[in-house]
């Protein structure tokens, strides 16, 4: 079990807003998990070549399915509208982009790994709506706040930080929601 939440990198957040995206575009809950488990069994073998992308079995067939789930139930509080194939393919290739280049650039600096998918999550996030953008911005400072101990120190379950945050915030989407409907 320590090895599923045991994450001092800021991958988690990767593993959310991606996800969140996919789901978003597809809308079908079968092509997110086939999706999710094909990329996350490649980052897995993957990983036995290169050092930087290595991560525990639990972890990355565990947890990241896990941070995936949460990414799929907090987009699917936005209203969906259907984007022609180029439009998404950009967005997915903007954060695949970001996040290959927090992996090689940002391995162990996780305040700057925070910073860059952060912004970039957040400024494509707009791809979806303004909404999701903000909600992107607020989770990523949260678990980015947790996870670096008040921005200080790292923090060793990241996805804690994660579960946390994603939790939090959504509940509260669905209570800001249900208050309005009543009005």
């Amino acid at each position: 079990m320590e090895q599923v939440f045991a994450e001092k990198r800021g991958y988690s957040v990767q593993h959310i807003f991606m996800p969140a995206a996919i789901y978003y575009y597809t809308q079908n809950i079968y092509k997110f998990f086939t999706i999710i488990f094909l990329f996350e069994s490649f980052e897995y073998l993957f990983g036995q070549l290169d050092p930087d992308w290595r991560e525990a079995p639990g972890d990355s067939l565990v947890g990241d399915i896990l941070m995936g789930i949460l990414g799929m139930i907090a987009v699917r509080q936005f209203h969906h509208e259907t984007k022609p194939w180029w439009y998404i393919v950009i967005h997915i290739l903007i954060l695949v982009a970001a996040s290959v280049v927090t992996v090689q650039v940002f391995p162990q600096e996780i305040s700057a790994a925070y910073i860059f998918y952060g912004c970039i999550a957040t400024v494509s996030g707009v791809l979806i709506s303004t909404n999701w953008a903000l909600f992107t911005l607020l989770n990523v400072l949260i678990i980015a706040a947790i996870a670096t101990k008040g921005f200080t120190a790292e923090f060793s379950h990241t996805p804690i930080a994660a579960i946390i945050s994603i939790v939090a915030t959504t509940a509260a989407l669905w209570s800001l929601t249900d208050l309005t409907r009543d009005l």
